[in-house]
């Protein structure tokens, strides 16, 4: 098993493989989450020595786990976040409300997603919470691409619906 942020720091597989992504055809979201946690637990793709993964060759190391955590059934909407607990590990919180969005926990690795307009917009999220307040948040979509930024506090967006799955210290 690798650390959390092995995969993502410079010349980590999944950032360097994010990045070939470019918008307006860049990694999904709910894929690059994915990728980041079958990285973690050291399952691999058989072409990984390669060089450049297709998504394919991702999704081809467990088929029905990559589904859940892509998000490819409306009627599943926190399959991501209850794959990855499967995967990882972790404590799940939900807010359905909109009104009680779960916090980052300093120290800690979390995979988030976000709901708006009734479940018809969504994202999924990769942080990691600071002493300080501020945050690690890796996140993609395909208009936007890969971004890996330092984000100086926590505002989640007034009456999105927000799913939180908190990792263990590895």
């Amino acid at each position: 098993m690798l650390d959390y942020a092995q995969p993502l720091d410079p010349g980590g597989l999944v950032r360097e493989q994010a990045l070939s992504y470019l918008p307006p055809s860049a990694l999904p979201c709910c894929s690059l989450a994915a990728m980041w946690a079958l990285a973690v637990v050291g399952r691999f793709p058989a072409d990984a020595a390669d060089g450049r993964i297709s998504l394919g060759s991702w999704a081809s190391v467990d088929r029905d786990w990559w589904a859940a955590a892509n998000v490819w059934h409306p009627e599943a909407k926190w399959s991501s976040l209850i794959a990855h607990q499967e995967l990882l590990g972790g404590r799940l919180a939900l807010d359905l409300s909109g009104s009680s969005c779960p916090f980052l926990v300093p120290g800690a690795w979390q995979v988030w997603q976000r709901w708006s307009e009734g479940y018809g917009n969504g994202h999924t999220f990769i942080t990691f919470g600071r002493a300080d307040g501020s945050f690690r948040l890796i996140q993609s979509s395909k208009a936007r691409g890969y971004r890996d930024q330092e984000r100086p506090r926590w505002e989640p967006r007034s009456g999105d619906m927000h799913g939180v799955l908190t990792l263990s210290r590895l």
